[in-house]
């Protein structure tokens, strides 16, 4: 028998039992994995991770609510987000619907004791950073509210100064004892009524934005309104004639918060 008969024979090794080529697959896979990380920031990725305080404030300024709530944000992809347009949804328990814009947010500024509302305009967030605010919804009043809403509290606060002014500087350090006029407190406190829509039952919410041009619901949650809840924000009137609650901060003791359920 010749060399290349034999040769023709004998078998051939197949190409996946060959430990070299195997080696050379094992060392390219190795190298793709080690590679991964930095692979996967390649392909854009915006995230963003949503937590609220378990609490609601409502602040009905002259009979229209506001809203206080904690908004905890993180960025986590791999892209900076612009945050913007920030906003409430609310459906009552009637049904209705209502949109209340992001105002403000409360911040204690360094070296300072009381917190400041500071206007919010757009959060801007890289990877991995974190923003922590109360931030403030109220609803944009029309020209002729807004002009309706000064005027009120014009007539509130130049009654009481006007009253003080005859106590001298002693005055000024005691206006809360102070009343306005009784027309101008009663007329504030109607105007309160007139404007009030606040009832018993629960509240379907959701807070929205606007993230790199994209239109995103950020969280949903409920949170419910009982008897007392409304009866305490009436009651805030009573205080009017002082100008609290008017241009005076509220009374404490009678602003509500009820506990919030995420969905």
């Amino acid at each position: 028998m010749t060399d290349e008969t034999q040769e023709k024979q004998q078998p051939k090794t197949r190409w996946y039992r060959q430990t070299t080529i195997w080696a050379i697959i094992i060392s390219v896979v190795a190298l793709l994995l080690s590679q991964f990380p930095h692979i996967r920031a390649w392909i854009p990725k915006n995230d963003i991770k949503v937590e609220i305080g378990n609490r609601i404030t409502i602040r009905p300024v002259l009979g229209i609510s506001g809203y206080d709530i904690v908004i905890d944000l993180k960025n986590i992809g791999n892209r900076r987000l612009n945050i913007s347009n920030l906003g409430l949804e609310l459906v009552y328990p009637n049904g209705t619907t209502r949109h209340v814009p992001a105002e403000s947010y409360l911040r204690v500024l360094a070296g300072q004791t009381e917190s400041q509302n500071l206007t919010i305009t757009s959060i801007k967030l890289n990877a991995g950073d974190g923003w922590t605010e109360t931030v403030s919804f109220f609803p944009i009043a029309s020209p002729s509210e807004e002009e309706e809403e000064n005027r009120i509290i014009l007539q509130i606060s130049e009654s009481i100064f006007s009253k003080a002014r005859k106590f001298g500087p002693r005055g000024f350090a005691h206006t809360f004892t102070i009343e306005a006029e009784k027309r101008f407190a009663d007329e504030a406190i109607a105007y309160f009524h007139r404007r009030f829509d606040l009832e018993k039952g629960t509240y379907k919410a959701s807070i929205s934005c606007t993230m790199n041009g994209l239109k995103v619901m950020l969280k949903k949650f409920e949170f419910t309104l009982y008897e007392h809840h409304i009866k305490t924000c009436k009651l805030q009137t009573e205080d009017y004639k002082y100008g609290y609650g008017v241009y005076l901060p509220f009374n404490e003791n009678k602003l509500i918060s009820p506990l919030i359920s995420e969905k």
